[in-house]
């Protein structure tokens, strides 16, 4: 399961992560100052505007705080992690990474490290991941 965890969007409003439920999300672990996530950063906003209707729903984890995180121009919602709490509880060892969460709030993949595995994930379906 995900982690019990709140945490505060750009706006202050706390969102839970076992509050996801019933929709897929890849949670993408991101901070605006690391320069590889810099380098996908055009990718996965492609991604976002492009998303295919099989594909989760995005969840920005980022470090840092709002304004910089703002200037990334996400469409998808993005939670701040100042102390990488959740990206910790969730295997994730640095940015960029992401996992998938299935509809239930279940870890439903491996966690992908850097910009290759990142957007591998993105691009896979729930079939392929084997999720109801």
């Amino acid at each position: 399961m995900a982690p019990d965890l709140s945490l505060p969007d750009l706006d202050g409003a706390f969102i839970d992560l076992r509050g996801l439920q019933r929709h897929r999300h890849l949670l993408l672990f991101w901070n605006p100052d690391c320069g590889f996530c810099q380098a996908m950063l055009q990718d996965i906003k492609g991604w976002e505007s492009d998303r295919p209707d099989d594909a989760p729903q995005l969840l920005v984890i980022s470090t840092g705080e709002p304004e910089p995180n703002r200037a990334q121009g996400f469409r998808s919602p993005v939670v701040l992690d100042q102390g990488f709490q959740a990206g910790q509880l969730l295997g994730a060892t640095g940015t960029p990474a992401a996992v998938w969460l299935d509809e239930d709030c279940r870890i439903a993949s491996g966690v992908g490290v850097g910009a290759e595995e990142v957007l591998a994930l993105a691009r896979r379906t729930a079939a392929a991941l084997a999720i109801k």
